[in-house]
This record gives C-alpha cells, sequence and structure tokens, in this order.
C-alpha cells in the first residue's frame, strides 16, 4: 500500500486507528473515577475513551476511504481476543519520571498482549507508517490530562497507582478522527471494522 498523500485543496482529517472501550467499561471507569472530579484533572469525555493503536497523522477524503478498505481487510484476517487491565496511573509522560508531583496524564493500563502486539505489527507493516518498532505492547486509555500548575500545587495526592482489573472483549478496529467541535477537541469514530 503506498503512503498516503493529498492535495491541500482536498478536506484534511487527522485519523488514527484504535480500539473503542466498550459501553460496560466506559460506565465502570465513570463511576472509579467520580471521587477524584474535584482534582485539578481535564477529564475526557467517556464516550471517546479508546486505546490508541497506530497514528495515521493528516490525509484527504478519498485517502481517508481507502483507509477504510484496507483496514476491513486487516480486521476480517484478524481473531476477536481480549485486554487485561490491571490500574489506573498518574503518570508522567517520561516514563522515567515517577514523582507523582510531575503528573500529567491519568491512565488506565493494562498487561502486555502478545495479539494486541501482533495487530499493531500488522498495521504498521500494511499502512507503512514510520514508527519505532515495539517489543511489546501494553494497552492503554487516556482518562484525563492535570491542569499541570494547580496539579503540581496539590499539598495531598492521590495513590499512584489504583487496583481497576477488568478485561474488555477486543472485536472490532475503529478509524477515528481527531476533530475540533466548538472548539474542543473532540474523538470521533469514522468507520468500524468487526474481527472475525
Amino acid at each position: 500500500m503506498e503512503v498516503f498523500t493529498c492535495c491541500n485543496e482536498c478536506m484534511q482529517k487527522n485519523v488514527f486507528i484504535g480500539i473503542d472501550v466498550d459501553a460496560h467499561l466506559k460506565k465502570t471507569i465513570a463511576k472509579t473515577i467520580k471521587p477524584w472530579q474535584d482534582l485539578p484533572i481535564r477529564w475526557h469525555k467517556t464516550d471517546g475513551l479508546h486505546v490508541a493503536l497506530l497514528p495515521l497523522g493528516w490525509m484527504g477524503d478519498d485517502d481517508v476511504l481507502d483507509v477504510m478498505h484496507t483496514l476491513s481487510t486487516v480486521s476480517a484476517d484478524t481473531a476477536m481476543f481480549q485486554v487485561h487491565f490491571t490500574h489506573i496511573a498518574f503518570t508522567a509522560k517520561d516514563p522515567h519520571n515517577t514523582d507523582i508531583r510531575d503528573a500529567q496524564i491519568a491512565r488506565l493500563v493494562g498487561e502486555h498482549s502478545p495479539e494486541l502486539h501482533a495487530l499493531y505489527t500488522t498495521l504498521s507493516e500494511t499502512f507503512h507508517t514510520a514508527t519505532h518498532p515495539k517489543n511489546t505492547f501494553k494497552p492503554f486509555v487516556e482518562l484525563g490530562r492535570m491542569r499541570f500548575a494547580k496539579w503540581h500545587a496539590l499539598e495531598t495526592y492521590p495513590a499512584e497507582h489504583t487496583p481497576f482489573a477488568c478485561t474488555m472483549d477486543v472485536s472490532a478496529l475503529t478509524l477515528f478522527e481527531v476533530a475540533n467541535i466548538d472548539g474542543v477537541r473532540t474523538i470521533v469514530p469514522v468507520d468500524v471494522c468487526m474481527l472475525r
């Protein structure tokens, strides 16, 4: 498959491939983070929660249609599987920084998934993306971003890790668009491709 390009006149979309979080898990997450609503965190809307797999960047409508066709082929060749989540973490972008005062992201973190790693590798090769090879793939769901100045000024912090054991069925791949709706960054599903 060729690398996607598009003329400036085309309508451009910023798209990525991911896994939509199922409705039951979204409700469970919403209940779990409710006690933290007063923390200085910009929580993401639950309907946009996802596991990100592969960024594709900006592309035109015709290229998006090509992606949808190719993604449906990959999905038809991929068996359904499960991923296992273990905890919610407040972490810095730098994985070596373990000081919770410097945390920037609240995320649901999972165990290494061989199936997810194989799927990521297949997608990277199929779409010829310039990504760094991964030896493992641990799924995560970004739940929110810290309001850094207010977060850093807190006198007390929640635990860095909160147990959250759950299993999610992966039965489809979703092509998402990162859109700006009324000035708000919003994750919008463009197409859903069921796994076999």
